[in-house]
């Protein structure tokens, strides 16, 4: 299924459901529910592969989507830090597509882990488990901050705004969107909300994951959480040494390196199958919720 959704503030929302390979018929809440967030500007195109896999290895319904100023969604820049916008995104596509039934396993890369991880930690009722593949901590911020918000905010007031749409996490946006954003309004939300969500990042430089104080971070020891790296240690957006970091606060037993997986490879991504099944799944009861300890 390919769709849109209109958000919370009427921004329209692409989205598709991959629906599994052998779907309930008796009762779909049986199904697992799945939800891929990837990171930087990529959305629907690349998660699909993953999404795929998923269904079919896990048998699974695997929602994938286009974040706001991205590919096939709309436009929408309010002056808010936009992760935060993407995390209400987020929960309106989650409640429209599956309901508020049985929640769901938010599998999240980069910028994806910290929407899925903030998103659990406002709506924990809609969370059966999270997946950060991998997570950026506060040693990544400013080379972020530089990158995806000063760097475009800067080309724009230099050179204006065609030049930023001509920019690598721009220029895959539809005409419609580009001419838009090229209106004197528009142009100057798009530097204000740049700016905000530069300074918002700014606050986590001292926290482990982005986006998190440390009591947000520990609140997630409420559900079972696995942490995926490539084993890259030359990465400086994701640091293996946050992806440890994140594992030791939320008491897991380890990192599981899965070379491939910020490519979403096909090899990383059955590799991922194996990983939920056997952290997270094992961990869940049938309603969705971390299992009760086994008696002895």
């Amino acid at each position: 299924m390919r769709t849109r959704l209109q958000g919370p503030d009427r921004i329209e929302v692409y989205f598709e459901l991959i629906e599994p390979s052998t779907p309930s018929r008796a009762n779909p809440n049986d199904e697992l529910n799945i939800v891929i967030t990837l990171g930087g500007v990529k959305g629907c195109s690349a998660a699909r592969p993953v999404a795929e896999c998923f269904a079919r290895e896990l048998n699974a319904r695997v929602l994938i989507w286009d974040r706001r100023n991205t590919h096939s969604s709309g436009i929408g820049y309010n002056g808010i830090p936009l992760v935060l916008e993407d995390v209400e995104d987020l929960h309106a596509l989650i409640v429209h597509v599956f309901g508020l039934i049985k929640p769901c396993i938010l599998v999240g890369s980069s910028s994806g882990a910290r929407v899925s991880a903030l998103l659990a930690v406002k709506y924990p009722n809609l969370c059966a488990g999270l997946m950060f593949a991998p997570p950026t901590g506060g040693d990544a911020v400013e080379l972020l901050a530089r990158s995806y918000y000063d760097h475009p905010s800067e080309v724009i007031r230099k050179h204006g705004i065609d030049a930023m749409l001509a920019l690598d996490d721009f220029k895959d946006l539809n005409e419609r969107s580009k001419n838009w954003l090229r209106t004197k309004a528009q142009t100057e939300a798009v530097v204000a909300t740049l700016e905000t969500t530069s300074r918002w990042m700014r606050l986590f430089t001292d926290s482990t994951m982005i986006g998190l104080d440390e009591n947000g971070l520990l609140s997630l020891k409420r559900f079972p959480v696995c942490v995926v790296h490539d084993g890259n240690i030359l990465d400086q957006f994701h640091t293996i040494r946050t992806a440890f970091k994140v594992a030791t606060a939320l008491s897991l037993s380890a990192v599981h390196l899965v070379p491939g997986v910020l490519k979403q490879t096909p090899e990383s991504s059955k590799a991922m199958c194996g990983i939920i099944r056997a952290n997270l799944l094992s961990k869940l009861n049938t309603t969705g919720t971390r299992a009760p300890p086994s008696r002895l």
